[in-house]
């Protein structure tokens, strides 16, 4: 900010107090008090606040905050890892909301893949660097708000130099090593981290404070490659809403205000409309925030059939008829039940040999009985748990990977199909013992 001496403070806060409607001071106003005195719209908008008075431009946000938390807000720092899908939504945000300050970090340029859902991005930016596109976003919906662009990969070795003075980091990344990486420096400089990922219909959102090992755990499974974007891609809703939640809890550590998702991720599946809040630090417990309602596709209850009849009418599971009618499974999807049924789906089986773990009666009957669970489990409820057990008597585990559930080796296709006699959830994988969860050299 461009300083003013004593006399030329004096005469500042004399100019905005006049032109001072009420405790607002329009965008005119302090455009025009910028160029009398010579300095900065943000030294302007400082003072402003600092008077106990309000830019106009943040009238709306004054029933949620406050003159004073707007004046924290703009005198904090917040740095930006990526400006893509998550991080151009989070710079207009943390903008918008009156953060003064905002390191934007990325070596990229702008893609034609990326029009689809990064707010920064249109045909007129296609191979301009992601952090000028920032900064002229910037200067265009709020100018008294400094972006510094930085147009560097972020890597441990130049961390400090980038994240040095920030009050939070926000996570934006697309790689799961650099995010890992990200999260150790942040606790070694001792910054809270707001980390977000996405990939489909599905986000997550966690927070991270110095200290903490919540990412560490998130990715614990984690070999090596990006995260489900990759898989999954990325529709436009997606980072909007998770860039929201995570400026969301960077408004809330800097206020100190509310409650955070310390020791805690949300998980969103957008398809189904469920949001899961997953306790992090006591066993991974799950609570259910809101999920849809479960019912038939298309059919009312009262021509609702039983687990076999809904399969038989669906035709996408000729294959899984076909081995449960080799096996003399059928028949238990009859009984009453009810039972939760993990159904593959008829490309799930093309990524198998069905002659192989067909060969052996006793080994199909094991493997069907690894699909089948007792009781009727929505995915909400499942999302609930960290393990299955299943009619083989051996566990199905269930995890969240960046916002996606999966069970054991597979994803869901469709979720909640109700039947008479309990539940299907449509897969993406076969399920094999041998190669699951429960498995281990030692059995």
């Amino acid at each position: 900010m461009t300083a003013c001496n004593g006399n030329d403070m004096e005469e500042l806060n004399r100019f905005i107090r006049e032109q001072a409607n009420g405790d607002l001071v329009c965008w005119r106003a302090q455009v025009e008090a910028g160029k009398r005195f010579g300095v900065a719209l943000a030294r302007v908008e400082d003072a402003i606040l600092a008077l106990g008075l309000l830019p106009a431009r943040y009238q709306r946000n004054r029933q949620a905050i406050s003159v004073g938390q707007q004046l924290t807000l703009f005198r904090s720092r917040v740095a930006v890892i990526g400006c893509g899908g998550l991080g151009g939504y989070v710079i207009e945000e943390l903008a918008r909301l009156g953060v003064g300050t905002i390191i934007a970090i990325d070596p990229d340029v702008f893609e034609e893949h990326n029009l689809n859902r990064q707010l920064l991005s249109s045909p007129a930016t296609l191979g301009r660097a992601k952090v000028e596109a920032a900064a002229a976003r910037v200067a265009e919906i709020n100018p008294a708000v400094t972006l510094v662009p930085r147009r560097k990969a972020y890597a441990p070795e130049n961390g400090e130099e980038l994240l040095h003075g920030s009050q939070v980091i926000v996570d934006a990344l697309d790689s799961i090593q650099t995010r890992l990486a990200l999260a150790k420096t942040c606790t070694e400089l001792g910054i809270p981290m707001v980390h977000g990922a996405i990939g489909g219909w599905y986000g997550q959102v966690a927070t991270q404070f110095p200290g903490d090992d919540v990412v560490q755990k998130l990715y614990r499974r984690w070999v090596e490659g990006k995260g489900v974007e990759q898989k999954l891609g990325n529709p436009s809703f997606t980072p909007a809403l998770v860039a929201s939640m995570e400026v969301a809890e960077v408004c809330k550590v800097l206020l100190g205000q509310g409650e955070t998702l310390h020791h805690r991720k949300l998980s969103v599946n957008l398809l189904e409309v469920i949001f899961v809040s997953v306790d992090m630090k006591n066993g991974m417990t799950a609570k259910v925030e809101g999920s849809a309602p479960i019912s038939p596709p298309t059919a009312k209850e009262s021509t609702m059939k039983d687990i076999l009849g809904t399969l038989e009418d669906n035709g996408s599971f000729q294959t899984l008829l076909g081995l449960m009618e080799k096996a003399g499974f059928s028949g238990r999807l009859q009984e009453p039940g009810p039972f939760t049924l993990f159904a593959p789906n008829d490309e799930a089986f093309q990524k198998v040999n069905v002659e192989e773990i067909s060969g052996d009666p006793d080994n199909l009957t094991l493997l069907l009985k690894y699909h089948l669970v007792e009781g009727k489990l929505s995915a909400a409820e499942i999302a609930g748990s960290e393990q299955l057990m299943t009619l083989s008597d051996k566990s199905l585990a269930v995890r969240l990977e960046e916002g996606v559930q999966v069970i054991d080796n597979a994803h869901y296709v469709r979720t909640d199909i109700a039947c008479t006699n309990g539940i299907i959830q449509v897969i993406d994988n076969v399920f094999l013992p041998q190669f699951s969860g429960w498995y281990c050299s030692c059995c």
